[in-house]
């Protein structure tokens, strides 16, 4: 049995690098399927069947059952990652670690304080219209829709740049006056966005549980919503003990 677990494992970390704890149990072949709209997601089929085609992926839920064969269950996977957002990054490859103040200077949070949690780190600036945007229309509803999950295993954090001289100051402006309810941290001196390669604005980068990047990408239109279908899935929030 064991080291039955230990070829799926590595099945998994072969076929689809980094993914959440969803994708690393359970029993039979693992399917890599895309639907007409483009998102990628797997199955995992039964030793026992035969075919995967009756699946169509949803955005929520613990992985869904196939009618066809409720032995096949699917979870979705990641937008491709967009190596122009973070060019220091790789998916697979471990994130880099980092411990940044609060935007009022009280608190420090680290990476490390999340560990064994999905982690969505979002890149902004106080200056940036678009970072606003996707702030109101997908990093919003995706944080309330974290917190009504009870114990989620997804957190949640942006971290403010020093793009074009912003501060600290500044970006606690918007946040109170727009009343970002997520937690904001910046990054004097711009060792992490240096580190992480940062290029756009707002950028999200996603780590896995075991600290392991998933993908990261230009957080706005179809790659947000994507990435927000993934993000919202139990398999996720509530993974697999």
């Amino acid at each position: 049995m064991a080291s039955g677990i230990t070829r799926l494992a590595a099945l998994v970390f072969t076929v689809l690098a980094g993914l959440s704890a969803c994708a690393q149990t359970g029993e039979g072949e693992l399917v890599r399927m895309t639907d007409e709209s483009g998102n990628h997601y797997y199955v995992r089929r039964a030793a026992a069947s035969n075919s995967a085609k009756d699946n169509t992926p949803r955005a929520n839920g613990a992985p869904a059952k196939n009618p066809a064969n409720p032995e096949e269950e699917y979870c979705l996977v990641p937008p491709e990652a967009q190596p122009i957002a973070c060019s220091g990054l790789k998916v697979g490859a471990r994130a880099p670690g980092w411990k940044l103040k609060t935007l009022d200077g009280s608190k420090e949070i680290a990476l490390s304080d999340f560990k064994g949690k999905t982690v969505m780190i979002e890149f902004w600036a106080s200056w940036c219209p678009g970072c606003r945007t996707a702030n109101e229309e997908n990093l919003r509803p995706l944080f309330a829709a974290n917190q009504a999950s009870k114990d989620s295993n997804l957190a949640i954090i942006a971290i403010g740049l020093t793009f074009n001289d912003d501060t600290a100051a500044a970006q606690k402006a918007v946040a109170d006056t727009k009343e970002y309810p997520w937690p904001l941290v910046f990054d004097e001196g711009a060792k992490v966005s240096d580190a992480y390669g940062v290029g756009v604005t707002p950028c999200v980068v996603v780590i896995s549980p075991e600290g392991v990047v998933q993908t990261f990408g230009l957080y706005r239109r179809e790659w947000a919503k994507h990435l927000d279908d993934y993000l919202k899935q139990n398999c996720v929030t509530q993974p697999p003990k």
